[in-house]
């Protein structure tokens, strides 16, 4: 392992690293003199240098009596000046460590208004907030130039490097040590004759805080930042979700405790109990026992795995950084640094830069902007362009591929919600076809509007259109809805009779599901009955019937309701038949042991209701079937709530999990149909029966009813087609 110690280097040497020759030469030959300010969490450091030379040094530390401000530290400052003669009219500059202002890019910045007023409300509160202020407290009137060079929220990642697993949640490259990553970049590059530009390397800053980045093309592409990447001194860095989640939901910790172990009280004070690795090294050697020693090891041995592992995790991409490089007061303890080393294996050599450059990086970048003026970045410009940058990939990154959820499920498992039938459909399309739909009367609002949805751009496409009726009106509204009818989704058939044209159509083959659009739905479903019946292509015993399709979020399932549209007043044998129906759309979403309710006003048997005669008559027709379970009769609330169920004693295995409701009449079934779609449960509805599925949509329907409604006259198509073909030998 390679070490490049500031310590053995004189400030100018280290001034030529970080400046170049030329300016090395031109900072020498001016010699001005410039202050130093930087903050830090219990202490100032202050520095003057002139020239290429330290000519004094000071630490402010706070009296344990005061309080803690920038006004206290400047007051410090300012006794410290006037004891050393130190005057404000023969500084060039000072320069003072930027705090959390907002997003720039590296460089140097001349502090300004929109600085200072961007320093009233940081993001974060932290001492080097305190640098800007304290420098223009000592400042005051005069028009001596303050600068700040790479503050903590420099931000140059590229846009890959800024997604999470939840595009909610975005990173960037703020909230790391740049004046010392940047620092040890321009040393390495220097020590290689290189331009910091060509420099490809990982630079880690191990100080009370751990920061990360991977620099190449002098840009920092990839961030790990100080608060929530690795675990340091007092802070955790990344935690088990999962257990973090369980222990809040079970209430054994609390939002405060986390924010506590994360920031404040994780990492190596969690671990070991102080906050401070030269302690822990050092109690090793002299004082811990075996066990204590042990701990110690093991501790030790976690930190430096978790570095390498951070060092690793930035070298991905087609180039391989060239080396790492470890900076920071951690990084002055060799043994450390060594195991760090080890667990890289030699995949990537390692150089140590121990201790910090953070105050000749400050004095650099105010030399700089003395000597070359059109160096210094303009900050509003330079923060205003970022935000703007970052506002557009945001809304890259905000926006899903897909609409709606698409999610991949086991073929033939049940089917939980409409989501779930609507991708499941587009699933099955893409395995299969793409069948066509046609649409008896296209100049329909609710008809176009749900075509449009199943042919959107961007999603899998679930079904094609025939547009018969009148072209015309058909175009206006379409226009109205913003569609392309010229697209290889539609196509129009001019008719006078759009039911009988696509009932040619469909016996042609040239559609495979029947669509009401302007027509009315008796002027459908008769003359489609009765084309059916004339050509012998009606199933046995065949009824048309209504199914509805409910959600029921509560308890993550679908129930289907017969019928609420057709059939007015349904004697026994047409119940059944609508039974079957039902039983019919249930295979389609793949209910393995569909339960079926047979309702009525009552659970037991009542002579002077007729519905419950009929329930239990139907119930004993299907006692010796195995694909299906119906009792009868039962009441609503038995049907659909297990307490209730359980509070009436109710004998039978349907215990308020009923997947089918079969309901008395229209009446009854009309009413809980329209209660449940205006108390919020999303359905979908088709026309069974005849063998060719009918979809009916109406403009009370909503987005996702209407899609469902189309995805699930698919489902029975394709359910039929499965049904009707001869078993594979």
């Amino acid at each position: 392992m390679k070490t490049i110690d500031p310590k053995s280097l004189s400030p100018s040497e280290i001034f030529r690293r970080l400046l170049g020759g030329k300016l090395c030469r031109e900072l020498e030959s001016t010699s001005p003199k410039i202050l130093v300010i930087n903050p830090g969490s219990t202490s100032t450091k202050v520095t003057l240098f002139e020239g290429l030379e330290i000519r004094e040094n000071f630490e402010v530390h706070i009296h344990p009596d005061e309080e803690d401000s920038s006004e206290s530290r400047e007051r410090m400052i300012r006794l410290w000046m006037e004891e050393r003669g130190i005057r404000l009219e023969d500084l060039m500059g000072i320069a003072a460590r930027g705090g959390f202002v907002r997003p720039v890019k590296a460089g140097t910045y001349r502090v300004g208004e929109e600085m200072l007023e961007d320093l009233k409300d940081p993001e974060i509160r932290h001492a080097a907030n305190m640098g800007v202020k304290i420098a223009m407290g000592l400042r005051g009137d005069c028009d001596l130039p303050v600068t700040i060079t790479d503050p903590v929220v420099v931000d140059e990642v590229e846009l890959g490097a800024r997604l999470t697993g939840i595009r909610e949640f975005k990173t960037d490259g703020t909230s790391a040590h740049y004046l010392s990553h940047k620092s040890v970049l321009r040393l390495c590059a220097a020590e290689q004759g290189l331009d910091p530009e060509d420099c490809d390397m990982v630079s880690v800053h191990l100080g009370g805080g751990f920061s990360l980045i991977r620099h190449s093309g002098g840009r920092a592409v990839k961030v790990i930042n100080a608060f929530s990447g690795l675990p340091s001194a007092n802070r955790s860095g990344s935690l088990p979700q999962h257990e973090v989640l369980l222990r809040l939901r079970d209430h054994e910790i609390s939002i405060e405790d986390l924010s506590r172990w994360t920031i404040r009280e994780g990492g190596l004070l969690s671990l070991a109990g102080t906050n401070d690795f030269r302690t822990l090294l050092e109690f090793q050697k002299e004082g811990a026992s075996e066990e204590q020693s042990e701990k110690i090891e093991l501790v030790l041995d976690f930190f430096a795995e978790k570095i390498a592992e951070g060092i690793l995790s930035l070298c991905t991409g087609p180039d391989r950084p060239d080396f790492a490089c470890l900076t920071g007061g951690l990084s002055r303890n060799e043994d450390f640094c060594l195991r760090i080393e080890g667990k890289l294996g030699g995949l990537l050599p390692l150089v140590r830069v121990p201790g910090s450059l953070e105050q000749e990086s400050l004095a650099s970048g105010m030399a700089l902007a003395l000597l070359d003026p059109a160096s210094l970045g303009d900050y509003r410009k330079e923060r205003d362009s970022l935000s703007r940058l970052r506002a557009r990939e945001n809304r890259l990154i905000d926006r899903p591929v897909f609409d709606r959820p698409v999610l991949r499920r086991k073929k033939g498992s049940p089917l939980h919600n409409l989501e779930e039938i609507i991708q499941a459909t587009r699933q099955r399309v893409q395995e299969v076809f793409r069948p066509t739909i046609a649409i008896a009367g296209a100049d329909n609002e609710d008809a176009l509007a749900a075509a449009r949805m199943a042919t959107a751009v961007g999603e899998v496409k679930i079904a094609r259109f025939l547009l018969v009726g009148e072209e015309k009106r058909t175009r206006r509204i379409a226009s109205r809805l913003g569609m392309d009818l010229d697209s290889e989704d539609f196509r129009f058939i001019a008719s006078e009779d759009p039911v009988a044209q696509c009932l040619e159509l469909y016996e042609e083959e040239a559609c495979h599901v029947l669509m009401k659009g302007s027509v009315k739905t008796e002027e459908i479903l008769a003359p489609t009955f009765r084309w059916l019946k004339e050509r012998d292509r009606l199933p046995e015993n065949a009824l048309y019937s209504h199914v509805a399709v409910f959600e029921r979020r509560e308890l993550g399932k679908l129930i289907l309701l017969s019928d609420a549209g057709i059939n007015i007043d349904p004697d026994s044998e047409e119940k059944r038949r609508i039974l079957e129906n039902a039983l019919f759309v249930a295979r389609s979403l793949n209910l393995p042991l569909p339960r079926a309710a047979l309702l009525s006003a009552v659970e037991k048997v009542n002579p002077r209701i007729e519905s419950s005669v009929e329930a239990q008559q139907i119930a004993n027709l299907y006692e010796d079937r195995r694909d299906c379970m119906v009792e009868g009769p039962l009441s609503f609330d038995v049907a659909t709530e297990r307490e209730i169920a359980e509070e009436k004693q109710y004998p039978g295995q349907i215990q308020g999990n009923a997947d089918i409701l079969i309901m008395p009449g229209i009446d009854s079934a009309n009413a809980v149909y329209k209660t449940l779609t205006t108390s919020g449960h999303d359905a979908a509805g088709c026309i069974v029966g005849g063998g060719i599925p009918v979809v009916l949509t109406s403009r009370g329907d909503s987005a996702l009813t209407k899609l469902a409604s189309i995805s699930l006259s698919l489902r029975l198509y394709f359910q039929r087609v499965r049904e009707s073909s001869p078993p594979k030998s």
